[in-house]
Parts: structure tokens; C-alpha cells; sequence
């Protein structure tokens, strides 16, 4: 049970960095169409 709950830890910190990436794509879009 404990890797599992190691697991689903890792996987939210690459989920996390992922949505963290594409927020900043989607400002950065944002501005160049200002």
C-alpha cells in the first residue's frame, strides 16, 4: 500500500509540473495576442 501512496505522489508532481507548463504557454499565448 505504501508504494502505491509513493506512486500517486510522483505521478501528481508530474501532473502538477505539467499543468504548471502549460499555464505558463497559455499566458505566454495570451500576451503575444495582446
Amino acid at each position: 500500500m505504501e508504494l502505491k501512496h509513493q506512486t500517486d505522489q510522483a505521478e501528481n508532481k508530474r501532473l502538477k509540473k505539467e499543468v504548471a507548463a502549460l499555464r505558463l504557454r497559455l499566458s505566454l499565448k495570451e500576451n503575444l495576442d495582446k
